[in-house]
């Protein structure tokens, strides 16, 4: 899978997370992808910009010929560019850096079996989910989601696998922190993969912080991009896509 392809999958799949209580739409402007709140809304929320494969100075080029409102960019490159080069001169061009995060593919060849205790349960309706939630954490599931949870509420995990056309995006990987460490996230993306492969998904994409950079591999999946995440250090006023 192209890295173009996996930010695609990624923002689309964002903005359908997003719009569970207000529409949060996509679009393709000059090359970027634009997801921002359809009007009206009293209070927009931050846009979000996401952006594959080009340097620094042309893609502060296109946002700002597009006055795009206050956002998060999301700058995405290859494994091959310098990252602390790239998010430098990001930095140098009127941004604050703000997280870091590795896009990751897997092509359902090889899928590792990783029982848990207690097990994996592939949950159907949002009634089954409901029973599993807590005060925390109240998991929706989206439209075009497959849930899995352990089936003990009281060790609480899930993660979501989001269709995606042929593909599919992994959402909201969680366990409790007090019982992480025991192997329960490797289960349910174990229990994922063998769902997303049985239904016929090509491939699974995911964005994943620090900790998940060092699991996700053991599980078959390959890096195959960076993601800076900035604001621009000057304030401006969030917009809709009725603005």
């Amino acid at each position: 899978m192209t890295l173009e392809r996996a930010i695609d999958i990624t923002a689309h799949a964002f903005a359908i997370r997003k719009s569970r209580h207000h529409p949060y739409l996509v679009r393709n402007i000059d090359g970027l992808w634009v997801l921002r709140d359809k009007g009206p809304k009293k209070e927009p929320r931050k846009s979000e910009v996401f952006v594959a494969d080009l340097s620094p100075e042309d893609i502060v080029a296109r946002v700002s010929r597009n006055d795009l409102g206050w956002h998060f960019l999301c700058a995405c490159h290859g494994p091959e560019s310098d990252e602390a080069t790239f998010k430098n001169e990001v930095k140098k061009l009127g941004y604050r850096a703000a997280a870091t995060e590795w896009i990751f593919t897997h092509d359902l060849a090889e899928i590792p079996t990783i029982e848990s205790d207690p097990a994996v349960v592939h949950y159907e309706t949002q009634e089954e989910i409901d029973k599993i939630g807590d005060n925390r954490w109240k998991p929706i599931k989206v439209e075009n989601g497959r849930f899995y949870g352990l089936a003990d509420p009281l060790i609480f995990g899930m993660v979501e696998s989001m269709r995606m056309g042929d593909d599919a995006y992994v959402a909201d990987l969680y366990v409790r922190k007090e019982r992480r460490g025991k192997g329960y996230g490797s289960a349910l993306m174990s229990a994922l993969l063998k769902g997303d492969k049985a239904s016929g998904v090509r491939e699974s994409v995911l964005v994943a912080s620090t900790d998940g950079r060092k699991l996700y591999p053991k599980l078959g999946y390959k890096e195959i991009g960076v993601m800076h995440v900035f604001t621009p250090k000057q304030r401006c006023a969030s917009k809709t896509w009725d603005d």
